[in-house]
């Protein structure tokens, strides 16, 4: 059930990103559109690390040292 929250959660971050992303040029001149783009995508890239988390733990898979190690973890197992 956690794994489903936090995978609904990283989908709504990754469409309430379609909905403010600006045009390339926008983008780049526009600090605080930037800013809110990157700090959406630092989130969901986070929520999808703590269902990754999740899973090496659910699947006692060991214990990662860092959050690249729980994605090598998960490629290694071909999870």
């Amino acid at each position: 059930m956690r794994i489903l929250s936090k995978l609904d959660m990283m989908i709504k971050y990754v469409e309430e990103l379609q909905t403010m992303l600006p045009d390339q040029e926008e983008y780049q001149q526009d600090l605080i559109k930037r800013r809110a783009c990157e700090k959406t995508i630092e989130v969901a890239i986070e929520s999808l690390i703590d269902v990754c988390a999740m899973i090496v733990s659910v699947q006692q898979f060991g214990l990662p040292e860092n959050e690249e190690n729980i994605i090598d973890m998960l490629i290694e197992k071909r999870y």
